[in-house]
């Protein structure tokens, strides 16, 4: 299993340090995608810290809520990892850290099955809820056939919803849940968890207990 670490989207210089500590010392290949009129300065601070680059013009096909956006610089960073002879990927966010990405990675290197995303859980926030989708990791085909996928203007549809609903053709979480596997709990019992960059979502600092105890709330299980 060769892997990827594939950071897609905005990097604002703000947050460009704690960025680049989150991935201090990581053991894996760590890959950037984001857009060519990102700063030179932003740029070159991640090469001297080991990051490798793809940058990308946006998309003619633009949709109101981004989803073409995440999905293209998630797709572009995977086929530059499949180019370099990269096997698997782990999709993060730019604008969201993890507290600790080897175990994350070692955990998600344990439970994988040949074939399934890992996901971290599955929020129940309306009849058939969605996957928590910014940090997912599968193979190279797997990652494929979740992300690179472009969704028409006139679908209004969540990110997610699309994601889930194009790559598993169900909304039927029950039938999902067969076909993915949850990280949740592995996470939270290694005292794992996410939290928001970006400065208007700051305080937002233990993000998937949050999920875990939100779904905990409306009586749905998470895993």
């Amino acid at each position: 299993m060769k892997i990827a670490i594939v950071i897609t989207g905005i990097i604002c210089d703000y947050y460009l340090d704690d960025l680049i500590k989150c991935y201090d010392n990581c053991n894996y290949t760590k890959i950037i995608s984001t857009w060519n009129y990102t700063s030179e300065v932003i740029i070159q601070k991640l090469k001297d810290n080991n990051f490798l680059i793809v940058q990308s013009d946006f998309p003619s096909n633009i949709h109101p809520n981004s989803t073409n956006y995440q999905n293209f610089s998630t797709k572009v960073g995977i086929e530059y990892a499949e180019s370099i002879g990269l096997t698997h990927i782990l999709r993060m966010r730019a604008d969201i850290k993890c507290n600790n990405i080897n175990k994350l990675l070692e955990i998600y290197s344990n439970i994988y099955e040949l074939h399934k995303m890992i996901f971290l859980l599955h929020i129940h926030n309306d009849q058939q809820g969605y996957l928590i989708d910014y940090a997912h990791f599968g193979n190279i085909t797997a990652s494929k056939k979740y992300v690179c996928h472009f969704q028409n203007s006139n679908d209004s549809r969540y990110p997610e919803k699309f994601r889930q609903e194009t790559c598993f053709e169900t909304d039927d979480f029950s039938i999902i849940t067969d076909l993915v596997v949850y990280s949740g709990k592995y996470l939270l019992e290694e005292q794992i968890d996410f939290a928001h960059l970006k400065k208007e979502y700051i305080q937002q600092t233990s993000l998937l207990k949050t999920y875990v105890e939100y779904n905990d709330s409306i009586g749905f299980s998470s895993f």
